[in-house]
């Protein structure tokens, strides 16, 4: 059942979106590192490290059926991993009264959901929910989609410009590219996450 809230600024009532908030827990990671660092030469400096992380009962807010009488409620739930690299190499040196030191630093991270929403018991009725999908809120016409094997960043689209028979894209008379909104399935943009 939908709840109200009173939104003195406007002196209105309105309904929530979210579903009601039930029981939170606290996330929780386990995380593995391993490293070396090492100086050489007095002057020449190198470290590396690995890691691996772990998360689970992470945070979502992924949209619902309307027929419920919510947009969005909040799981917890999930199991996302991280996995990495850190490596830098550094040179300091001192002549007199110049001093010059320099650093390369290179990291790779990867980040994966290796399970959404398994066997999470609905609030209100108590059945248990699986999900292999969640869509989150996006901007636009993007949106963020969460899959088993893809990142928390993965942006997808069900929309795409108009392109003709030689593979240009469409323009209208009146110089506006032609758009179609209703693909069915995802198309993947990319994540906002950096390489």
């Amino acid at each position: 059942m939908p709840t109200y809230e009173y939104d003195a600024t406007n002196k209105v009532w309105t309904a929530k979106t979210h579903y009601p908030i039930g029981d939170l827990y606290p996330e929780r990671t386990r995380t593995y590192e391993l490293g070396l660092d090492a100086r050489l030469w007095r002057h020449i400096s190198l470290s590396a490290s690995w890691y691996w992380a772990d998360t689970y009962n992470q945070t979502f807010d992924p949209q619902i059926s309307v027929s419920s009488g919510y947009s969005t409620i909040y799981l917890q739930t999930g199991h996302v991993r991280n996995t990495g690299v850190e490596l830098s190499a550094g040179y300091d040196n001192t002549w007199r009264d110049f001093r010059w030191a320099t650093n390369f630093t290179f990291s790779w991270n990867k980040n994966e959901i290796v399970e959404l929403v398994h066997n999470y018991t609905h609030p209100e009725t108590g059945e248990l929910i699986t999900k292999e999908r969640l869509e989150i809120k996006g901007l636009g016409k993007a949106k963020y989609i969460l899959k088993p094997g893809g990142t928390l960043g993965d942006l997808y689209t069900n929309s795409d410009l108009v392109y003709n028979k030689e593979g240009f894209i469409e323009v209208d008379k009146s110089g506006n590219v032609a758009v179609k909104d209703d693909y069915m399935e995802d198309i993947y943009l990319g994540s906002v996450f950096p390489k």
